[in-house]
């Protein structure tokens, strides 16, 4: 037992004990999603009107992205009570596992946005536990320059190399961007002229 608090140590750094700590985890992170979603459907609809008609997957989208972090704080609030020896990276490594869980309740739609979130920040996470492992050098500013390099490598493949993005990234980069049929057209007919620039000059492309 914990002398100055009274609860049981059950091997977690948080302050707030493990149930306040998923709860909170939960509600802030409920908040940023509705946020979220909510500029997005802005963004998408234009009509006040519109948005007050369909709202539903406003707060939907909040809930997917609260469970994602309660879920991962849930689980590993277990692994450190029940586990206590286990390794720490295999315990993060099963809380993400758990964690994705929040993807059963998300549309493709919702799941494409999520991907495009998740997916720099995955490669930044990379980034440190290469410099925690000692593969890498750290180096001051090195997790924005390697996030930054992911979003470049995103919008790069969005616009010239299409095929490469999972399945979905297009069309909701698409569905946000906002393009309007001449802006679609000019992007099309760039990709095809790039395409056949590259087969020119270095033979038959995929």
């Amino acid at each position: 037992m914990d002398k100055e608090s009274g609860q049981e140590k059950t091997g977690c750094d948080h302050k707030l004990t493990c149930q306040n700590e998923i709860l909170k985890s939960f509600w802030i992170n409920f908040l940023r999603g509705t946020a979220l979603k909510l500029v997005l459907r802005i963004i998408t609809e234009r009509s006040i009107q519109s948005l007050m008609k369909q709202y539903s997957d406003i707060p939907k989208f909040g809930v997917v992205v609260g469970l994602f972090s309660s879920l991962y704080k849930l689980t590993r609030c277990l692994l450190n009570k029940y586990f206590p020896d286990m390794n720490v990276a295999l315990k993060t490594y099963i809380s993400g596992m758990v964690s994705s869980l929040a993807l059963l309740i998300a549309s493709p739609g919702e799941q494409s946005i999520l991907k495009l979130l998740i997916y720099p920040r995955a490669f930044e996470c990379l980034f440190q536990l290469m410099c925690e492992k000692g593969y890498i050098k750290k180096f001051k500013h090195g997790d924005i320059l390697f996030y930054a390099i992911q979003v470049i490598a995103v919008t790069y493949n969005y616009i010239l190399e299409p095929p490469n993005l999972p399945r979905g990234f297009n069309r909701t980069i698409d569905q946000y961007s906002q393009l309007n049929y001449g802006e679609h057209v000019t992007l099309l007919a760039s990709r095809a002229r790039l395409r056949a620039d590259l087969n020119r000059k270095y033979g038959q492309t995929n």
